[in-house]
């Protein structure tokens, strides 16, 4: 089966896109499908088969390497809904990952995974079909069999983690505000490959800080595992600790993260943190989240939300559309 995943991140936007849709050729993979990437990046970041340049300008070349595709999969902030459409008339069956309904989509499947899937009202048409919400979660393999984590009453251990570049610069305050609220707990600090701040991040930390530099699925399960809450930024990564069980204070840093966390937030299945820019709100926030009472609440309202298998569900559905 031809199927390529076509997908975009860097330093300057980050790597959640790509991240999901690695998550989504390990789903392939294990139904013995190999996909082939066709990546926008500025940075060389995966080790599979794919072809890196800016294929949301360059559509002759992009239309050439998939002309005749059985699966064309698009997950992108930057493509027009032209290049969209030129995808969906030369691929079988095209498939577009959305987070906030935001081009009117050509003919094809829309995957959207969020809290707030449900809520959209995408137009519906007899040649486009949608899969909505958590049920279709893309996790990595590598979080398919991880139980969750058993409720801690007393908080040792926090994690900080805003994705593979951090670009609104956010971690530094964010360790700086837990060293000086709270010197006595651990801190987990994610430092992701792209990361232009890092020594902003080491002179920040104290004595129970462990920084952690660009971990893999394996290690940021270790990481996850091994922290009793957690401040994230607003993208893919809540659902991973939502999977996990590891009560969650989030921060938004980027337009496209608002609907889906406070989604979210009004489950009651994370906190809300507030902006990166008022750390005043977020040490407010971060102290709720330290009662016992309010983690048990987000743990019994955050089970069984994320099918961790999602990713799996998406294939079984790809491959009846193809037969």
């Amino acid at each position: 089966m031809k199927t390529f995943i076509i997908t975009e991140g860097g330093s300057s936007i980050g790597f959640g896109h790509i991240t999901r849709c690695v998550a989504l050729y390990q789903a392939f993979e294990s139904a013995g499908i190999i996909p082939t990437f066709i990546i926008n990046s500025d940075t060389p970041i995966i080790d599979y088969t794919h072809h890196r340049f800016n294929w949301a300008l360059d559509s002759d070349r992009l239309l050439k390497i998939i002309a005749g595709a059985d699966i064309a999969i698009i997950d992108s902030y930057l493509a027009d809904e032209y290049c969209y459409r030129q995808v969906s008339d030369v691929t079988k069956i095209p498939f577009f990952i959305d987070d906030i309904n935001r081009i009117d989509y050509p003919r094809g499947i829309v995957l959207n995974t969020n809290a707030h899937a449900t809520d959209i009202a995408y137009p519906r048409r007899s040649d486009t079909s949608y899969l909505l919400g958590g049920e279709y979660t893309i996790l990595r393999k590598e979080f398919w069999n991880v139980s969750r984590k058993e409720h801690q009453d007393d908080v040792t251990s926090i994690m900080i983690t805003f994705g593979g570049a951090d670009p609104c610069n956010v971690t530094p305050s964010a360790l700086e505000l837990v060293c000086k609220y709270y010197p006595g707990i651990i801190k987990n600090v994610v430092i992701g490959n792209c990361f232009g701040n890092t020594d902003a991040i080491v002179s920040a930390a104290d004595e129970k800080t462990n920084l952690f530099f660009s971990p893999d699925a394996t290690g940021i399960i270790k990481i996850m595992l091994s922290s009793d809450i957690a401040i994230s930024a607003g993208g893919q990564t809540l659902y991973e600790l939502t999977a996990l069980g590891i009560p969650t204070l989030a921060i938004v840093v980027a337009k496209n993260q608002q609907a889906h966390v406070h989604k979210l937030v009004t489950n009651g299945i994370i906190l809300y943190g507030g902006s990166y820019k008022d750390l005043d709100t977020i040490k407010k926030h971060l102290d709720f989240l330290f009662l016992p009472e309010t983690r048990k609440s987000l743990l019994k309202n955050g089970s069984g939300t994320v099918n961790k298998m999602g990713s799996k569900e998406i294939i079984k559905y790809l491959k009846r559309a193809s037969a």
